[in-house]
C-alpha cells in the first residue's frame, strides 16, 4: 500500500527531485530559507501566492502538491537537468491555469482581521493568507473567519472557525440567518436581518449583547456563514461528565444523610 504524503513531506521531494538547496528553492517562489524550514517541518501551512509561486517557477501540478492526486508532480517533467545553478527553470513554459487553486479558502485568522479591513478588495493581500481545502466547499467564493469573543455564545464559541460564502449583492440576505459582516470598524458574526434595504440590524445570540442598527453603506461585505470547524466537543463533553460527577455526588450525600437519620430513629 502507497504511503500517502502529507504536504509538508512532498514539498520537500519536489525540492529534493530538484536537487535545489533550501536557499535556491525558497529564493526563486520568493520566501526565505527560513520560512521554507518551516514549512517543510509541517510548522507552518503554504499561501495561496506561494502555492501560485511554486506551480509558476517549478511547473508543478497543483493537484498533486495540495492532494496527492496523481503520481508525477511535475506538470511538464521538470528535473534537475533543466534547472541552472541559482536553481532557475531553463525550459520554463508558461503554465496552465487548471489548478485547483479555485478550491482552496482563505483563512482570516485573529491577527488577519484589521489587515484584512483594509486590504478586503486587493488580491495580492488575499494571496498571502494561509490557504485550505474543505470538503464541499468547491465551487464559490469562500473565506473562512477565526471567531472573537463572545457575543454568539451558544451558537459560536471564540476561536472557532467558521467557513462563509459571500453574499452579493449585501442585501441578498435571509432575515435571521448568521453572517460575517465587514465594516471599517471590524470584522463581527451576527444574526442579520435588513430593514427597509438601507439599514441593517446585527442581532448577537448571547443576550448579553444589545442588537445594532447601520446603514447599508457602511457595511463593506456579508459572508454568509456555512459550516464552523470546533474544538468545542471535548469541552463539552467534559463539562457534561463533570455536571454528572456533581450529580452524583450530590446522591451520595444525601444517601449518608438519609442514612444517618435512620440511625438515630433507631436509637
Amino acid at each position: 500500500m502507497t504511503e500517502i504524503l502529507s504536504t509538508a513531506e512532498r514539498l520537500t521531494e519536489i525540492r529534493a527531485d530538484l536537487k535545489l538547496s533550501q536557499k535556491a528553492f525558497a529564493s526563486q517562489i520568493g520566501i526565505t530559507q527560513g520560512a521554507l524550514s518551516q514549512l517543510e517541518a509541517g510548522k507552518s501551512t503554504l499561501s495561496l501566492q506561494t502555492i501560485q509561486k511554486l506551480c509558476d517557477v517549478f511547473s508543478i501540478d497543483s493537484n498533486w502538491l495540495l492532494l496527492g492526486l496523481g503520481t508525477v508532480p511535475f506538470r511538464n517533467n521538470v528535473r534537475s537537468n533543466d534547472m541552472s545553478v541559482d536553481g532557475t527553470n531553463q525550459n520554463q513554459q508558461k503554465p496552465s491555469h487548471a489548478f485547483y487553486l479555485d478550491a482552496l479558502i482563505p483563512l482570516i485568522n485573529e491577527e488577519a482581521h484589521a489587515g484584512y479591513v483594509k486590504n478586503y478588495e486587493t488580491p495580492d493581500y488575499i494571496s498571502t493568507l494561509d490557504v485550505y481545502r474543505i470538503p464541499g466547499f468547491d465551487n464559490g467564493d469562500f473565506r473562512m473567519f477565526e471567531i472573537i469573543g463572545d457575543s454568539m455564545l451558544p451558537t459560536i464559541h471564540p476561536r472557532e472557525i467558521v467557513v462563509t460564502e459571500k453574499v452579493s449583492p449585501i442585501t441578498a440576505i435571509q432575515d435571521g440567518s448568521l453572517y460575517i459582516v465587514i465594516t471599517a470598524e471590524g470584522i463581527v458574526a451576527k444574526r442579520v436581518y435588513l430593514h427597509e434595504e438601507n439599514h441593517f440590524i446585527f442581532k448577537s445570540d448571547n443576550a448579553e449583547f444589545k442588537s445594532y442598527s447601520l446603514p447599508k453603506e457602511e457595511v463593506l461585505q456579508i459572508w454568509a456563514i456555512r459550516a464552523k470547524i470546533t474544538t468545542e466537543l471535548a469541552a463539552e463533553k467534559s463539562s457534561h461528565v463533570a455536571r454528572f460527577e456533581s450529580i452524583e455526588s450530590e446522591i451520595k450525600g444525601l444517601r449518608e444523610q438519609l442514612s444517618q437519620l435512620a440511625k438515630n430513629d433507631n436509637k
